[in-house]
């Protein structure tokens, strides 16, 4: 068996997951090798706890139910699995991890096995200081766009990769999808996660076109108990300079504040993106739970 002291990959199998051994390649790569299908990625809270569990099932079960040729899937076997890898590899790793669930359109039968359904697992890091503390800076990736919006499909993951090694900007933390809408240039959402601009005590998000994110679900959410209105509006690059801030929201890494987006800055997080980022750790505490009682969580 191949060792990695950062990632392991498993398989759906009865009753849990089997560890599988990619040989001399990560577990990332040997997914990229796949026929693709659709994804969902998430984190352990507490080890065994997941936060938006139920939500991001059923998003990959009507995904899958889109699908032209019928695939595999059965929610209660993934959380099973889910429950079986974290396990495994929290223990190996010694703390907290992120899980990508990938349903294949095929057997991974090149990785010695007859399931559809796989599962890299990686030691969960949490995010840098200094984005916490001063904001992330985001690029412009013009010319991407997901194929699919509503679903996560794995080949916008090798589209997104080359994309990133093509742009390369030197401290760029994510990268921003902008498209032409009504005749203008405007931002969609990020590479990597959901994008909202703060305005007084607006929130503003893309209207449609983006994947949609549970974490940004649940802040907006938080937003309007806190007061906020969220406004489901086209936001021109033209115009990020108006804005008092920006976050993008992921369900590995959360409420993450943004401090410039290219040469738009808006300067230190603040006391609204700081509040909902609290908020939101408030509550994936809140309502994180193990797989198995994921019916009684609110996302």
């Amino acid at each position: 068996m191949t060792e990695s002291s950062e990632e392991r990959l498993y398989a759906l199998v009865p009753g849990g997951a089997l560890r599988l051994d990619p040989g001399a390649r990560s577990p990332s790569e040997a997914l990229l090798g796949l026929r693709p299908g659709f994804y969902e990625g998430l984190r352990t809270f507490q080890r065994s706890r997941f936060f938006g569990l139920r939500a991001h099932l059923e998003r990959l079960r009507r995904a899958v139910e889109r699908f032209p040729e019928r695939l595999e899937f059965d929610e209660d076997a993934c959380a099973r699995a889910i429950e079986a890898a974290a396990a495994d590899a929290t223990a190996a790793f010694g703390g907290d991890v992120r899980v990508r669930l990938d349903v294949l359109p095929e057997p991974a039968v090149s990785l010695g096995t007859g399931s559809n359904v796989l599962l890299a697992v990686a030691r969960w890091n949490g995010v840098p200081a200094r984005i916490l503390e001063h904001g992330a800076r985001l690029g412009r990736a013009r010319g991407l766009e997901r194929r699919d919006p509503p679903a996560k499909t794995a080949d916008f993951i090798g589209a997104r990769g080359r994309g990133s090694q093509e742009r390369g900007v030197e401290g760029v933390d994510e990268y921003v999808l902008v498209g032409e809408r009504e005749g203008r240039e405007v931002v969609l959402e990020g590479a990597l996660s959901n994008l909202a601009f703060v305005r007084g005590s607006e929130l503003l998000r893309a209207p449609s076109g983006v994947l949609p994110g549970v974490t940004m679900r649940a802040a907006c959410d938080l937003a309007r108990a806190a007061g906020m209105s969220v406004v489901d509006a086209w936001v021109p690059v033209h115009d990020l300079a108006r804005f008092d801030g920006a976050f993008f929201t992921t369900s590995v890494r959360g409420v993450v504040p943004v401090r410039s987006i290219e040469d738009t800055d808006f300067g230190p997080p603040g006391a609204t993106v700081r509040r909902l980022a609290a908020l939101y750790d408030g509550l994936t505490l809140e309502d994180a739970c193990a797989p198995g009682e994921r019916a009684r969580a609110r996302y």
